[in-house]
């Protein structure tokens, strides 16, 4: 908005040309990179993603278009609002471009390696639960699902719709996209070096910048300490109550309740009960194990009720088959209801339950979107 303040006739026109050139890059590289989400990549109901190197044929993609390519598949992934920067961008393009993949790599809240049986023709995408960047304690928010929404200020509507209505139109080759193989950091020097932009443009951009850089700084908000702990008291528990909602890790919309109006269990739950949700560890896989093979079922269901006691026992090993066909890495971001005790009550994502009287699902629901073609993948 301040730029459109400047009266010089040049500088509105060459100001008008570097935004309609940015535009036209940014709008090639959206529809480069949702072909490529598409064709070369599946999204799995449990939550992790296998990406098809051999028809994504990374060494022959730009760096500006893998870079969104990744960038949109790790934040989908993890559900960090911040994308993978830096050096951080650089290694993970160059494992991309390794082929076949043979090693593992953790950036940006995602453990990639080869997926299993691919040869390294195919990469496994999932979150990382123990990743050194900040990952909340206490990742389970109680709440309605509905999507969080942004207020934004007036001055910038029409900046948005000018976008949206350019999405329409359509990029005819890659002559018209002068900033698809761009050698310098910077948008503005780029554009200088092309011709887009005249030098004392480019002067005045960079001065305007830095001033209205200062004016953003001061108008920032800063939350004091007291109340951003109150805010995140608020949001964050580990406990789901019956008939509640949850989102686990802004990836899971997680529920349990009881079946047919029952107010009650064998397993000694009840409508006051509260469940703790974490995330699937080791132990979690050899408790099924136990079950399949155990005469009498510790801490389960009653062993006198046997329907309960075979319906676990059912239920076990149709879990631990779905289990087996799951990466070892993705299992461990799913989701586990489990009592005060520490008992394992459910992991739904395999449709595993410790009781018959109890409904519980957990359902793959991302806040961050991979684009307009996830739909299609579940």
């Amino acid at each position: 908005m301040s730029l459109g303040d400047l009266s010089s006739s040049i500088f509105k026109a060459e100001l008008q040309a570097i935004i309609s050139a940015c535009r036209r890059t940014r709008f090639f590289v959206d529809q480069i990179c949702q072909t490529l989400i598409n064709q070369s990549v599946t999204v799995m109901p449990q939550g992790y993603a296998i990406v098809d190197l051999n028809i994504l044929n990374p060494s022959e993609i730009p760096d500006i278009c893998l870079s969104k390519f990744v960038t949109l598949l790790v934040q989908f992934i993890s559900q960090r609002q911040r994308p993978v920067r830096g050096s951080a961008q650089k290694l993970m393009l160059d494992y991309f471009r390794t082929f076949p993949c043979r090693a593992s790599f953790t950036a940006a809240g995602c453990y990639l390696c080869p997926s299993p049986g691919s040869k390294g023709t195919k990469l496994l995408v999932c979150c990382s639960v123990n990743s050194a960047l900040p990952m909340k304690m206490e990742p389970f928010c109680v709440g309605s699902s509905s999507e969080h929404k942004v207020n934004i200020s007036i001055e910038l509507d029409q900046i948005i719709e000018n976008g949206r209505s350019y999405s329409n139109k359509i990029v005819l080759n890659t002559s018209d996209v002068p900033f698809l193989n761009m050698s310098s950091d910077s948008i503005l020097t780029e554009a200088k070096r092309v011709n887009i932009i005249s030098e004392p443009t480019f002067t005045s951009i960079c001065s305007l910048y830095k001033t209205e850089l200062e004016n953003f700084k001061l108008k920032t908000e800063i939350i004091p300490d007291h109340e951003s702990q109150k805010l995140v008291e608020s949001v964050y528990a580990k406990e789901l109550h019956h008939r509640k909602i949850g989102n686990f890790m802004d990836r899971f919309l997680v529920s349990w309740e009881f079946i047919d109006g029952n107010d009650g269990c064998c397993c000694g739950l009840g409508q006051d009960s509260v469940l703790e949700v974490r995330h699937m560890v080791d132990a979690d896989w050899l408790y099924l194990s136990k079950l399949i093979t155990s005469d009498n079922l510790e801490n389960g269901c009653l062993e006198e009720n046997s329907l309960c006691s075979d319906f676990v026992r059912v239920s076990a090993q149709k879990a631990l088959l779905l289990l087996k066909s799951i990466p070892v890495a993705a299992r461990r971001s799913l989701p586990v209801l489990v009592n005060p005790g520490g008992q394992v009550i459910s992991i739904p994502s395999v449709s595993f339950s410790n009781c018959r009287c109890l409904k519980v699902s957990a359902e793959f629901h991302p806040r961050v979107s991979l684009g307009g073609g996830y739909s299609s993948f579940l």
